[in-house]
Order: structure tokens, then sequence, then C-alpha cells
């Protein structure tokens, strides 16, 4: 099971869509190499994808990671 192209960009939004052309099938290449291709695996994978990367905008971290040194939890 692939996600179409067309559902991603539904999914993210129209204004990610140049970087959805750039990113599509490398998504596509990790989700068939991981064996992402249940419903519920590909809803998870595509959710966190589209968190972590504010819907496909940021490809390296923002945050320095200063804010969590020293936490004990």
């Amino acid at each position: 099971m692939r996600i179409p192209f067309d559902i991603l960009v539904k999914i993210y939004g129209s204004k990610c869509l140049p970087k959805a052309q750039i990113y599509y099938s490398h998504l596509v290449n990790y989700m068939e190499e991981y064996h992402i291709n249940t419903p519920k695996r590909i809803a998870a994978f595509i959710a966190t994808i589209g968190h972590e990367s504010g819907r496909l905008q940021y490809t390296e971290e923002i945050a320095s990671g200063e804010a969590y040194e020293g936490r004990m939890d």
C-alpha cells in the first residue's frame, strides 16, 4: 500500500507542494524499506513526519537542544 502523492498534499496542505515534490519518492522508498504498509502504520508515519518537519518545511533541527540539558526525566 502506497500513499498517493495527491493525498499527501491534501494532508499537509498545498503550501507543502514544492517540498512534497522533492521528498515524496524518499518517503515512499523508506515506507517500503521499513514495511510501513498498513493504514495505521502509514497514518502514524505521515503524522510524525508532518509534525516533526512542520509539514515538510524544515529538514534540520531548529532548536539547539539546550532546553534539554540537565533534565532528569
